[in-house]
């Protein structure tokens, strides 16, 4: 048996889908906390950054569809799809909210 914590939105959410109801972006978002409870390899910064480190492709929940990040080959630096270098350390003080956990490897 499964327990899951949900707020008043994600029940909604949560009733509707299972009644066949097509959910649009915005809402999927507020389910994304739901699913992660669901997931027991949850991931973690370290986690995320020896997956860069081995050369592997994520996309986070806060990233739109066709967006996606990889390690550089320059040093404590991630490359983005269209080819953007920024440091690590700059891409996380900017998003210093940003839930770990969100974070999915995928084939590019």
């Amino acid at each position: 048996m499964i327990t899951l914590e949900l707020d008043d939105t994600q029940a909604k959410l949560l009733a509707n889908l299972l009644e066949g109801a097509k959910l649009v972006p915005q809402e999927m978002r507020e389910l994304v906390p739901l699913v992660n409870q669901l997931n027991t390899g949850t991931m973690n910064r370290e986690k995320w950054i020896q997956g860069l480190a081995e050369g592997k492709c994520y996309t986070h929940a806060y990233f739109t569809s066709s967006e996606w990040v990889q390690a550089s080959a320059v040093p404590e630096h991630l490359e983005f799809e269209d080819g953007v270098l920024c440091s690590i350390e700059e891409f996380e003080h900017y998003r210093e909210n940003w839930p770990h956990n969100l974070w999915e490897e995928i084939k590019k």
